[in-house]
């Protein structure tokens, strides 16, 4: 009854485990496409002009939640333990790579939303000062000219928040990438001990058809009532 419970336990892990990895990089992916796309479009309706890293940083989100969609389904249709695990893998690294390189895009995220501290955000900079934080602006400079956008704090914020996710999404995908190589690296004993155990039965076969046979009385070359041609048998 154990060791049933423990085959059940394991398929279980084998499907849901994948999955609920991807479900959190699609969780975080999806919080910093919403993040980026609320900084560009407030950006697009001062027509202002989005830097470079702001476009990458939503690059790199919006990949993330590509690839993340597309590893739930594959997960949830064909399960966690296949040889496309192998291929997760390195795409696994590929986008944990991205993520720290998002991170840096974000580091202004890594000080605190503190008052009397000068903030950079993708909406804007400026100073938080010390009555209230929702009367603080960013300020976009473009073309020498501050431009006013949106609350100082609020960016600080989302910025801060972005940075965050983008570490944990880092961290989750190498965890990820782990966790795959195990899952595929099981795939493949599974697969060699039943070809053992199938290349046994097979050899145990013919064994088992020999003492069947063995088993049998061999015919008695000489029987007692044996008599030579032309001889006449006595009878009893």
């Amino acid at each position: 009854m154990g060791i049933a419970a423990d085959a059940v336990w394991e398929r279980r892990m084998e499907r849901w485990g994948p999955l609920l990895l991807q479900f959190f990089h699609l969780m975080f992916a999806t919080i910093n496409v919403g993040i980026f796309s609320y900084f560009i479009s407030v950006l697009n309706s001062f027509d202002l002009p989005v830097v470079m890293s702001t476009v990458a940083f939503e690059g790199i989100s919006v990949a993330a939640l590509a690839y993340s969609v597309y590893a739930c389904l594959l997960t949830a249709v064909v399960g966690g333990v296949t040889p496309i695990a192998i291929y997760n893998v390195f795409m696994d690294l590929i986008l944990m790579v991205c993520w720290i390189v998002a991170a840096v895009i974000a580091d202004a995220g890594v000080y605190p939303c503190a008052k009397n501290r000068y903030t950079t955000t993708p909406v804007g900079v400026g100073r938080l000062s010390n009555t209230t934080r929702l009367d603080d602006i960013a300020y976009y400079l473009n073309n020498g000219v501050q431009v006013p956008t949106i609350g100082l704090y609020s960016a600080c914020e989302l910025n801060k928040t972005a940075f965050v996710v983008a570490i944990l999404g880092a961290t989750f995908f190498f965890f990820s990438a782990l966790g795959n190589q195990a899952w595929y690296r099981m795939y493949k004993e599974k697969k060699v001990l039943a070809n053992r155990a199938q290349y046994k039965a097979l050899e145990l076969q013919p064994s088992r058809n020999s003492q069947r046979y063995s088993r049998q009385a061999p015919p008695d070359e000489h029987p007692s009532n044996f008599a030579p041609y032309g001889s006449k048998v006595s009878p009893a």
